[in-house]
């Protein structure tokens, strides 16, 4: 994967020997950015992790609270736009890197899973007990399932990514 002996011209190394040295400069810098970015999405995947799992238990209890789960799932929209924005910007620029990096599928799920989020909230915030509970039974949990296999997704995609 990480040929250092190849110059910039494709010719032979020992012809132009600071072709060489960039090239290694320029492959070293792409693995740091790399694994900065990765290291930055998985910590946030773990985050929304916690929310997700913080929203189950709150759907779970017997008497369910829902201004406490109005609260987690403000808190986990926040995190997940946050989230999303940087983490297109960090596609973006892996896909200018690397052309055969698939970015759509990724912008299309965000899209998708955006939609799930509108429609939640929208009910969250109707005010109305039946259809929150509803929404609780069906949107949410779909939501969550569409997060979690969408961020396991993610990190397959990521870690088979080849940099160069």
């Amino acid at each position: 994967m990480l040929d250092f002996e190849i110059s910039e011209n494709g010719s032979d190394p020992g012809s132009n020997p600071g072709g060489s040295m960039y090239h290694q400069i320029y492959i070293f810098e792409m693995l740091i950015f790399y694994m900065i970015s990765l290291s930055f999405l998985r910590k946030e995947h773990e985050m929304v992790e916690r929310e997700l799992i913080e929203l189950e238990e709150n759907m779970c209890s017997e008497e369910i609270n829902y201004s406490n789960i109005k609260h987690v799932f403000s808190r986990l929209i926040n995190l997940w736009n946050f989230h999303e924005e940087k983490e297109e910007k960090i596609f973006k620029d892996i896909k200018d890197k690397n052309p055969n990096f698939n970015l759509d599928k990724m912008v299309f799920e965000h899209r998708e899973l955006t939609g799930i989020k509108k429609a939640i909230l929208e009910t969250l915030n109707s005010g109305s007990d039946s259809e929150i509970k509803a929404s609780l039974d069906t949107d949410v949990k779909m939501l969550i399932e569409k997060l979690r296999k969408h961020m396991k997704d993610e990190e397959v995609i990521l870690n088979n990514l080849d940099v160069m």
